[in-house]
């Protein structure tokens, strides 16, 4: 974060008698306030033994939060009376866990606030056109490329003997017999769903699982497989080639995220412009930790 020297006379004599912080535009802000932050965000404990980094960047978004406040206050925006209940009701901190008086609330309004703030005033006029979103579908081909995934069913037994029976029971019996099998023998919690272990791809099961399955064939049961959790039939239901997903398919994804790309854009223009015009001033001796710049 770009900031100004505090190396003035004026701003000694701010740091060794109140103790601020730093200087927003002609806002003054202390370290109490910022421990509050802190403990907000770290939970219970010490929060300044936290590293140097991950407190810079505390400071940072606490920096950010108060130019935001400053410029809701520039505008005027007030939230309606009642309309916060909703959300302490929501987030209010459990019993016994670190929470000052009025501090989260405040905090709460704050962030309503802010992301009115950018609804109105920052995202107005953002727009993603269709030639942006076939460039980027275009550019980005791997992001959209479904490898091979495949669709089984288990039935999980504690006992081999009973295990191997229930198997010769299903062999060439087909998928609704096994589903009904799972649902009345198996001891997995996925026995209500007849066995169904979702789309996988592979990489997603452990290793012994997926040597029983990948080699079957459409339709075929496994042999008994032992685990940690017991005696694993396996039914390979279907599988699905590699496939490209169609523009069509993700264009409302690829919409959103290159607007909300395009907001990250424009929210850190303005704050950092913000900053500039308030000639933030961070008083380094008064933070208790090294402050360090963020890199890139």
């Amino acid at each position: 974060m770009k900031r100004w020297c505090a190396g003035l006379v004026l701003a000694t004599a701010a740091c060794s008698s109140e103790k601020a912080i730093f200087i927003l535009g002609q806002e003054r802000y202390f370290m109490p306030e910022f421990r509050e932050y802190l403990q907000e965000k770290l939970g219970s404990g010490e929060p300044m033994t936290s590293s140097p980094e991950v407190l810079s960047r505390l400071l940072d978004k606490y920096i950010d939060d108060q130019v935001f406040a400053q410029a809701i206050s520039e505008k005027g925006m007030k939230l309606a009376p009642g309309e916060i209940d909703p959300l302490i009701a929501r987030f209010r901190p459990p019993e016994g866990e670190y929470a000052p008086s009025g501090t989260w609330v405040a905090k709460l309004e704050n962030d309503l606030l802010t992301d009115r703030y950018i609804k109105l005033y920052l995202s107005r006029g953002l727009q993603v056109s269709e030639p942006e979103i076939d460039v980027y579908y275009r550019d980005h081909l791997e992001l959209f490329r479904m490898p091979e995934r495949f669709r089984a069913r288990e039935i999980l037994l504690h006992d081999r003997a009973e295990a191997e029976q229930v198997r010769r029971q299903l062999l060439g019996k087909g998928v609704e017999t096994f589903t009904e099998a799972a649902r009345r023998l198996s001891k997995s919690p996925s026995a209500a769903q007849g066995g169904e272990m979702g789309l996988r791809r592979r990489g997603q099961l452990p290793p012994e699982i997926e040597q029983a399955v990948l080699p079957l064939k459409p339709l075929e049961v496994s042999p008994v497989v032992h685990t940690t959790y017991g005696f694993h039939i396996f039914l390979l239901e279907a599988r699905l080639p590699e496939e490209l997903l169609s523009l069509e398919t993700v264009r409302e994804n690829i919409e959103r995220d290159l607007f909300e790309e395009k907001l990250r854009v424009r929210v850190e223009r303005f704050l950092r412009e913000r900053r500039d015009a308030a000639k933030l001033m961070i008083f380094e001796k008064n933070l208790g930790f090294e402050y360090k710049e963020e890199e890139g």
